[in-house]
């Protein structure tokens, strides 16, 4: 629970305070922990895509963010 907690909180924190993608990783990590019994090798890779997702995102924000302020 405090893995999914840390990781809710990031996706809330580092792309720019979206409910909306916090909600939906909050419920795709909520699905996987109801349904860990089938396939739990798997689990990792869908965590890891997860959080290299999250990382992207806030790369690219920071990008588009200073791109469009030296466009002003």
């Amino acid at each position: 629970a405090l893995f999914a907690s840390i990781i809710e909180y990031m996706t809330f924190k580092y792309v720019g305070n979206n409910l909306i993608l916090c909600s939906l990783i909050a419920e795709v990590m909520a699905f996987r922990f109801a349904h860990f019994g089938y396939a739990p090798g798997q689990t990792y890779l869908l965590f890891f895509a997860i959080i290299g997702n999250l990382l992207l995102i806030n790369i690219l924000n920071k990008i588009m963010t200073k791109w469009y302020k030296n466009k002003q």
